[in-house]
């Protein structure tokens, strides 16, 4: 293969990468994204992401060769860029210099695959690409079925929500839906039980709620707000983590991950 190069910051190419980092709908539009870190760019190689090309520096090239290595087997296209083209592209402070442009996959989950025996995990309105990435690093890590976000959450596919997940993005099945009272609902009629994260006097507690048993969703809603009405009713049944009078409510990334856990702490 052989490797490419560029050195102006104005070159079309990089321009359109400034482009794909920044605007979700230019990622939409286009069906690709741009990934950063030798780390992710190894794992969206091993995970079977398409990659369209892979932009490193010569020092990156040298230092990350072993991360590297599924991506230059997998792509078509290798690009070296210098360290000034490289600190336009970042998202980070400092960056390696390493790069990969990739597909979107085709979704991984959705309405008509999810199993009455699954166990679930829903987001509603999240705004923090922070969160959205902790949660899917957490849903990896504990074996979730499925995450489901709203529309409105942020874009699996930013620089953010990507660091964050530290991979998770790529191998975590997730569905993203534009009506989520109506696929709650839909849920519920497969048999599965969804219970809407909220303080009130009816909730269960998440241990009364036996969560690891087979067909339940915890669905969990913007860090401010928390679920609308619309979304507890859909959903039928409440559950809470009791916590000390002390602190008020949890971080929404944490509230998920200890569900997740609950989910799979006995079963």
């Amino acid at each position: 293969m052989t490797v490419q190069e560029i050195t102006s910051s104005q070159n079309p190419r990089i321009k359109e990468l400034v482009r794909l980092s920044s605007q979700k709908k230019e990622r939409s539009l286009s069906g690709l994204f741009v990934v950063e870190s030798a780390k992710l760019v190894e794992e969206a190689a091993l995970a079977g992401i398409g990659i369209e090309a892979l932009y490193r520096t010569d020092e990156a090239a040298e230092k990350y060769a072993p991360y590297l290595a599924p991506a230059q087997a997998a792509c078509g296209s290798e690009v070296r860029i210098t360290r000034p083209v490289a600190e336009k592209l970042a998202a980070s402070q400092h960056t390696q210099g390493v790069f990969a442009l990739c597909r979107i996959p085709e979704p991984s989950l959705t309405a008509e695959s999810l199993s009455p025996q699954g166990r679930y995990l829903v987001l509603s309105s999240l705004q923090d690409p922070g969160n959205i990435g902790a949660v899917l690093r957490s849903a990896l890590a504990f074996g979730c079925d499925g995450l489901i976000l709203s529309d409105d959450c942020p874009d699996l596919y930013s620089p953010k929500v990507l660091r964050a997940a530290m991979g998770g993005v790529f191998r975590q099945p997730v569905l993203v839906s534009r009506d989520l009272p109506e696929l709650i609902r839909s849920m519920r009629e497969k048999g599965i039980d969804t219970l809407a994260a909220a303080l009130d006097r009816s909730a269960m507690t998440s241990d009364e709620a036996r969560l690891d048993r087979d067909g339940v969703a915890v669905v969990i809603g913007n860090e401010g707000s928390g679920l609308s009405t619309e979304m507890i009713e859909a959903c039928g049944k409440t559950v809470f983590i009791p916590i000390s009078a002390r602190s008020e409510s949890l971080n929404a990334s944490v509230a998920a991950s200890i569900f997740l856990w609950e989910m799979r702490r006995r079963g």
